[in-house]
């Protein structure tokens, strides 16, 4: 039997956060973090009863969610990227970090800030429809391995959401 990998999400409450966790708890075990542990439990609780054999945890800090996980996934606004950024980058050599952005926001990118890590951009541009959640406007980075886990990650997580 195959072990399962470990993904980290951080704003896991966010709309992409959540969207993520629940299409990704058949494939991965999770380790998920946000501000608001009240909402972060909830999402857990929600999780657990929609899939209850998923190992999925809560956490309250982004290092301690990113230390054991195999890819670590960052929705977050571009000013709160630089403190995340300090509190993870010891446990990122080498992982894939896939940072979820708004369309041209990007103005200091998470590799700059993670040098050792293996990170993929994902931009996505809003959409205007109720049915539609986002669409990818932008896929970048430069490792093979890490683009194509998060175009994976991706086709599973968004394909009917996009």
């Amino acid at each position: 039997m195959a072990t399962r990998k470990i993904m980290a999400i951080i704003g896991a409450n966010s709309k992409i956060g959540t969207l993520l966790a629940e299409r990704m708890a058949p494939t991965y075990d999770l380790l998920l973090m946000d501000s608001s542990s009240d909402k972060l439990m909830a999402l857990t609780n929600s999780i657990r009863l929609q899939q209850p054999a998923t190992n999925i945890n809560s956490l309250a800090c982004c290092r301690e969610a990113s230390w054991e996980a195999d890819v670590i996934v960052v929705v977050a606004a571009m000013e709160q990227l630089p403190a995340i950024a300090e509190k993870i980058k010891e446990v990122t050599n080498r992982k894939p970090v896939i940072h979820f952005s708004p369309a041209g926001a990007a103005t200091t990118t998470l590799q700059e800030l993670l040098p050792h890590a293996n990170v993929v951009v994902v931009e996505l541009e809003a959409v205007a429809s109720t049915e539609r959640l986002q669409k990818v406007v932008r896929l970048g980075g430069v490792d093979k391995e890490a683009l194509k886990l998060a175009g994976e990650i991706l086709a599973r997580s968004f394909a009917t959401a996009l």
